[in-house]
């Protein structure tokens, strides 16, 4: 019984440095693929935005035209 039980700590102890040697070597990986998508990301998301600004600019354009060519036909209108 007590073999069993020594036995059974050494094969977790061994488990545990096993998955701490993984973790350690799969650092840079890890970096190199998150440096990679982040750089990805970032791209579209100033292409993103780029396109909000200008859909948000052209909305304003428009709604200044509009108020303006109101103002135009009332000054008309007073004629």
């Amino acid at each position: 019984m007590r073999v069993s039980i020594i036995f059974f700590i050494l094969l977790i102890s061994c488990k545990e440095d096993l998955q701490r040697e993984l973790r350690t070597a799969a650092y840079p990986i890890v970096d190199s693929i998150y440096k990679r998508q982040m750089n990805q990301i970032t791209k579209e998301a100033d292409s993103m935005c780029i396109q909000i600004t200008h859909a948000k600019l052209q909305s304003v354009i428009d709604s200044i035209l509009e108020v303006r060519r109101n103002q135009v036909k009332q000054l008309r209108s007073f004629e």
